[in-house]
Formats: structure tokens, C-alpha cells, sequence
């Protein structure tokens, strides 16, 4: 491929990436606010529905390890596969909008979409290892994530503040959240197609060779998976902790948005400029080891 046409295969890729971070932006508020707040504050589900969806984020993440391997087997496009994990959002959006206060179809269609929007995000990433040069791969992503920040803080407020006026009717808003699904896996399919090199058995465990082979790649991951089952089981139980009137809250749908989302996405786009600084001072590994500390000294 010539330089040229190289350019200008990332350059519509990053023009595309930009208008897919807004339904990114809304749709990551699913996971940080409104599933929960919907659980806890609206339909007053009990425990083990609560614990279940918690627990789909986590097991997408966990399962989205050999969805690169699944879709190098079938022979599907890397934008194929994506986008056919978020129409399956979508679709699940669309259901609970359909069958507002039905507590178990709301607890099954959360598990379901954020199993397949987790499983979408390795596949995203092989898109970009494709298009995006080494060179601008760091710039654009970053662009991308600030918007997306910005367009999940202020969609996480206004959705609140509206959710306060509607009271328990909250199922236009899971409406816009099948909308931002569908124009995400639009978006995506619009991306010139990353075809993944065809396996011909299927071989899930690849990826642990790294871990194998690798003993500061191993280190890496072990440290972030001891930090991320406390930040997914924290940020899931601190909404049910502002929201349920049992621990001496009670936060309405705008103090919970303005805290669990708008608030983190705002020091996020303010921080960011700082950690991009030290990335180009500092060895990535006492980088990593940095940020993970003032988080956890954060929390």
C-alpha cells in the first residue's frame, strides 16, 4: 500500500471514529449510571438481579479475550464482527424501551448488551492496529477518547436532570441508547474492512502466549486485573449506594449522573494532557505504575 493511499485510509477512518465517539459517549453512560440507577431507584430489583449485572460487564471483558480468535476462525471481517455486537445492543436497548418495568427482561437485556458490546471492543482495536500508523495511532485515539469523555459527561447530566422530570419513565431514554448502538456499528461498518490472517482450528488460549513469553507484559496485566475487580464491583456498588434510600442517600437520576459520570469524564479530559506528558518522559511500565497508584490512593 503507497504512503498515499495509506494516509488517506486513516484519515477517513479517524473522520469516522470521530463521528462514532458521540453514540460511543452516550452509550458508555448505560455502564457507569443508568443501569443501575434504573435497578436500584426505578425498579427496586432484588440482589441477585443486581449482582448479575454487575457481573456482565466483568464476564464481557473476561470473554472478550477470544472473540479475536472466534472471528479468525469464522473468516468474518474485524467491522463485520463489531458492528453485529452492537446491533445486538441495540436490539437489547430496543426490548427494554419496548417492556418498560419488566424487571427480569431488563435484568436479561443489560447482561446480554454488555456482553456484546465488550466482546466488540478487542475487534475496534484490531481496526485501528490496521489503519492508524504507529506515528498518530497515540494523537488520534486520544482525540477520540476526549470527545467521546466530553459527549458521555454531558449526556450523563442532561439525561439525569430529564430522567428527574420523567420520573419511572425511562424507556425513551434506553431509545437513544439503541440509536447510539446502531450508528456505532454504522460507523464502524463505514471503516474500509480489516480482515484478520484465517485460522484453520480454533485455538482460544493464543493469547496467553504473551503472558508466557512476556514477563513484564505478564506483571502488567496481572497488576491491572487486581485493580479492575475492585473498579468494576466499586463503581457498580456506589450507585446502588448513593441511590438506595437504605444507606442514607437516596440520590436522585441528576446527583447520580453528576457523579458517577459527568463529574469523572471532566477530570478525565482535564488529566489527560498531563498523563500524555508523562508518557513521553517516562518508560511506559513507571508510567502505568504511577497512574494505577494516585488511582488507587484516589479511591
Amino acid at each position: 500500500m503507497s504512503e498515499e493511499v495509506a494516509e488517506k485510509n486513516w484519515k477517513r477512518t479517524f473522520s469516522l471514529d470521530l463521528l462514532r465517539s458521540v453514540p460511543m459517549g452516550i452509550s458508555e453512560t448505560v455502564a457507569s449510571t443508568f443501569a443501575m440507577f434504573v435497578a436500584v431507584g426505578l425498579l427496586d430489583v432484588g440482589t441477585l438481579s443486581k449482582s448479575i449485572i454487575i457481573a456482565g460487564p466483568a464476564l464481557g471483558m473476561i470473554l472478550s479475550m477470544f472473540s479475536v480468535a472466534m472471528v479468525r476462525r469464522v473468516g468474518l471481517s474485524a467491522n463485520v464482527a463489531a458492528a453485529l455486537g452492537w446491533v445486538v445492543s441495540a436490539i437489547s436497548y430496543g426490548v427494554v424501551a419496548m417492556h418498560a418495568q419488566n424487571q427480569v427482561l431488563f435484568v436479561v437485556c443489560m447482561v446480554v448488551s454488555s456482553l456484546s458490546h465488550t466482546l466488540a471492543l478487542p475487534l475496534q482495536a484490531q481496526i485501528y492496529r490496521q489503519h492508524y500508523p504507529s506515528r498518530v495511532r497515540g494523537r488520534l485515539f486520544s482525540t477520540v477518547g476526549m470527545i467521546r469523555a466530553a459527549v458521555a459527561a454531558s449526556f450523563g447530566y442532561f439525561a439525569g436532570l430529564w430522567l428527574l422530570d420523567q420520573g419511572v419513565d425511562y424507556a425513551p431514554l434506553f431509545w437513544v441508547f439503541s440509536v447510539a448502538n446502531l450508528g456505532k456499528a454504522g460507523c464502524t461498518l463505514a471503516m474500509n474492512r480489516v480482515y484478520l490472517r484465517k485460522s484453520q482450528k480454533l485455538s482460544l488460549l493464543d493469547a496467553f502466549g504473551h503472558l508466557r513469553d512476556d514477563l513484564v507484559f505478564r506483571k502488567l496485566i496481572v497488576s491491572w486485573m487486581i485493580l479492575g475487580f475492585g473498579n468494576l464491583l466499586c463503581m457498580a456498588l456506589f450507585v446502588e449506594y448513593i441511590t438506595n434510600p437504605s444507606y442514607g442517600f437516596g440520590y436522585g437520576a441528576e446527583k447520580v449522573s453528576l457523579i458517577t459520570t459527568t463529574v469523572p469524564m471532566s477530570i478525565f479530559i482535564v488529566s489527560i494532557f498531563a498523563w500524555g506528558r508523562f508518557t513521553t518522559r517516562w518508560s511506559f511500565i513507571g508510567f502505568e505504575c504511577l497512574r494505577m497508584s494516585s488511582f488507587s490512593l484516589a479511591c
